[in-house]
């Protein structure tokens, strides 16, 4: 009885609500408050790197706000930076791939944009068979292309390896008990070693490392980091009240004064950079990026050319300097991603955030890649990675 009553109310409701006004949520009078947005055009159109800088997706119908745009890569929000009614400027989400399906929504747009098919490429890769206890130190390219780094092992010095670029493998190159600080490939083929010791130490031409440096400095002085010029001098600098030219026929030192705590030394454009801390009267001292002219084997006209805290409150260790083609200094540091740079136009910036972490222990070049030592995010070690900088580097003298 009481099921039947129950079923009467039921479809007295039923023809009641056919009689009198519908109670749906939908309005086909309803008009948004913004029209739904439209993508024309994404820049770089020849795809760019995930992760990274910044996107230009043009259209129409986009909020002048930026939060209020929200722009997805195969589902996965990028990070919206800038926007106008026509323009975002995004960092793409961490997708890799090609044919990636960009589209976006707007607030108070009813529907998602159109979508467009978008190339992004991984920005950083760590060298193939990087092993999770593994700590490389110092890196090197050669002509080829190749990748020297070497490492530790649980914390042990176990040689250096050699990264062949080409068929994405790597391959124990060198034996060695040493923690080598500085590595580079010189007009010979063959690999130079620093190791902050008064000594430089070279490859054999029976492809090992001796025990005993081929150039010898005087007691107490310390060689940390090295570079070429165009006349193949080696130079050498570290903790020490002189840089040191090395003459790699004969294995001669000669000294030249430079007063300071030199971690990191580059040619560039006739000029040795010098990247180290400066006696300011602190018990740190100034970090600080100074110039020597070089000219016919010789040095001169010192010069401070950054002193880092004007041009940023970050502090930091700085541990390796390189330049690109265009003049854009890099700086291998211990915090933030490990790498920042700074050029006139554009200044102080961190390099690639959220993709790297510190440290930028030792730099090298090969086509559009910026070699470092630096930690992958959400590892605890340091890689050789390859990073993807869409820029060459500027020349290097062991090799061109």
């Amino acid at each position: 009885m009481k099921k039947n009553v129950l079923i009467t109310i039921a479809l007295i409701l039923a023809f009641a609500g056919c009689d009198g006004e519908s109670s749906s949520l939908y309005d086909p009078n309803y008009e948004p408050d913004r029209p739904d947005p439209s993508i024309s055009l994404i820049e770089p159109e020849d795809g760019w790197l995930a992760g990274v800088d910044e996107v230009v997706i043009r259209g129409e119908n986009f909020s002048e706000t930026a939060d209020e745009n929200r722009v997805y890569f195969d589902g996965v929000p990028g990070i919206v930076n800038s926007s106008t009614g026509t323009e975002i400027r995004v960092r793409p989400a961490q997708v890799v791939g090609n044919d990636i399906e960009v589209k976006l929504t707007v607030r108070d747009a009813i529907n998602f944009s159109n979508s467009l098919d978008y190339d992004l490429a991984q920005a950083v890769s760590p060298a193939p068979g990087s092993i999770a206890n593994d700590n490389v130190l110092a890196v090197a390219t050669d002509a080829a292309g190749d990748i020297f780094f070497s490492y530790q092992e649980g914390g042990v010095p176990r040689g250096i390896r050699r990264w062949d670029t080409e068929n994405e493998t790597t391959e124990q190159y060198i034996a060695s008990q040493f923690d080598w600080t500085a590595l580079k490939v010189g007009p010979d083929g063959l690999l130079y070693g620093a190791r902050n010791i008064f000594g430089i130490y070279r490859e054999t031409l029976a492809g090992t490392i001796d025990n005993n440096p081929f150039a010898i400095g005087n007691s107490g002085e310390a060689y940390i980091d090295i570079d070429f010029d165009p006349d193949h001098n080696l130079w050498a600098v570290g903790n020490n009240a002189n840089i040191f030219k090395i003459d790699i026929a004969t294995g001669g030192v000669e000294r030249f004064p430079f007063d300071a705590n030199l971690r990191a030394v580059r040619y560039y454009d006739g000029k040795l950079y010098l990247g180290g801390r400066f006696d300011d009267g602190s018990e740190t001292g100034s970090l600080e990026i100074w110039t020597m002219d070089v000219n016919n084997g010789q040095v001169s006209n010192p010069q401070e050319f950054i002193k880092l805290s004007d041009v940023t409150t970050i502090d930091f260790s700085l541990f390796s300097l390189t330049f690109d083609s265009d003049g854009t200094l890099f700086i291998g540091a211990d915090t933030g991603t490990g790498i920042y740079t700074w050029n006139d136009e554009d200044g102080f910036n961190e390099l690639y955030p959220g993709l790297i972490q510190p440290s930028g222990f030792s730099f090298a070049w090969t086509e559009n890649f910026l070699i470092t030592s630096a930690t992958n995010v959400d590892e605890d070690t340091r890689y050789a990675l390859k990073v993807d900088v869409r820029r060459e580097g500027a020349p290097y003298y062991g090799i061109d």
